[in-house]
């Protein structure tokens, strides 16, 4: 353990460092993050992973600041929008010209939609929360009086895995999970689209919406584009949104009687 935490030893800062780097950028400076020897790739950077490897043993092993230290990075904070010099210069994005996308995990993707749908609920520590397995075979995890609390305190049993988590490729622990799997598969969008929950935080977000913006369309569009995407939308997008609200409501309904005209809760 000495030897391991030992600032005499450049191995464990610089593996740390990498796989904080690629859960921030997709890719790790040592493309094979598990295998720093000689069969492995060499890094890209090596002076950024040395760097960052001082960095941490500096900053007396804080995570913390190493995560405030990354996001804040310029290199963090760049768009994803490929232009035609990327195209050009960095095709595979191997220097970092640009943010490159990546994919949400699945907890992100639950607790994103508990969020933007406001029944996100921040209690923080105590017992897990339960969940319960209908005759369908989907685990859902219980909504608490303030709703939802992060997939982290869901209770996560080897025969009931919450659908949602399985679904998006929770890491497979038996017995350990080296690196997620990333997966498009026809059950994700079904679950996105029949299931009950998911009926509900729709529901949820629509009401947000409505009781946070005005009456204006455009203001509503601009709203949801910054909840759910943390950007303004461009003129195509809000046109087409504005577009799409306003077929939704009959002629002479007052958009805030939408979801009355929706129908009761999705059974399942």
């Amino acid at each position: 353990a000495y030897w391991l935490a030992s600032p005499e030893n450049p191995l464990t800062p610089r593996v740390v460092m990498n796989r904080f780097w690629l859960r921030y950028f997709g890719r790790g400076i040592v493309e094979t993050e598990n295998d720093f020897g000689l069969q492995g790739s060499t890094p890209t950077h090596k002076s950024l992973l040395d760097w960052l490897a001082t960095q941490w043993v500096h900053r007396r092993w804080s995570m913390k600041q190493m995560h405030r230290l990354l996001m804040n990075s310029r290199t963090y904070r760049q768009q994803s929008r490929v232009t035609a010099e990327h195209d050009q210069r960095d095709p595979e994005n191997q220097w970092w010209s640009h943010m490159s996308l990546r994919r949400m995990d699945a907890e992100e993707v639950r607790d994103s939609l508990l969020y933007v749908s406001g029944r996100f609920d921040e209690t923080p520590i105590g017992p897990g929360d339960p969940v319960e397995t209908s005759k369908k075979g989907l685990v859902t995890s219980l909504v608490g009086e303030k709703g939802w609390r992060r997939s982290i305190y869901v209770k996560q049993r080897r025969k009931e895995i919450p659908t949602i988590l399985e679904a998006f490729d929770l890491p497979q622990m038996n017995p350990n999970c080296i690196e997620r799997a990333e997966s498009t598969v026809v059950s994700q969008a079904l679950y996105l689209w029949n299931n009950k929950m998911m009926y509900e935080l729709s529901h949820a977000f629509a009401n947000r919406i409505e009781g946070e913006v005005t009456e204006s369309l455009t203001d509503q569009v601009d709203h949801i584009y910054m909840l759910a995407f943390n950007r303004p939308p461009s003129a195509e997008e809000q046109s087409l949104g504005i577009a799409a609200l306003g077929a939704l409501a009959p002629s002479g309904m007052s958009h805030r009687h939408l979801r009355h005209s929706l129908g009761p809760p999705c059974p399942a």
